[in-house]
């Protein structure tokens, strides 16, 4: 099958989920995305899944975790400009979330 399809139909569908409110469906995505991409030895999806879960720990509060989180997806995939972009605005919403 189209394994690049695949990927960005999950990536898609637990967008979905999480803009949805079906947070138990957007992990299950999310670790689907990480699996496939690890066994297809994709960095591009291994570093869009750990930016996944870097906002699975926002959302769960779990803030000691996130620059860990992000340091992962930048190490996965640095070379990806789109991933500065990400990085910048998760470490925002971490110091967002630590202010409230």
């Amino acid at each position: 099958g189209d394994s690049r399809g695949a990927s960005e139909g999950l990536m898609a569908r637990a967008i979905a989920h999480l803009a949805l409110g079906h947070r138990d469906n957007f992990v299950r995505d999310v670790g689907e995305l990480y699996a496939r991409a690890a066994e297809q030895h994709s960095w591009e999806y291994l570093s869009y899944a750990s930016g996944y879960r870097t906002i699975q720990a926002l959302l769960d509060g779990r803030f000691n975790e996130v620059e860990g989180l992000v340091a992962e997806m930048v190490s996965i995939g640095g070379h990806d400009p789109n991933l500065v972009t990400v990085q910048l605005g998760q470490l925002i919403e971490l110091q967002a979330q630590r202010n409230i």
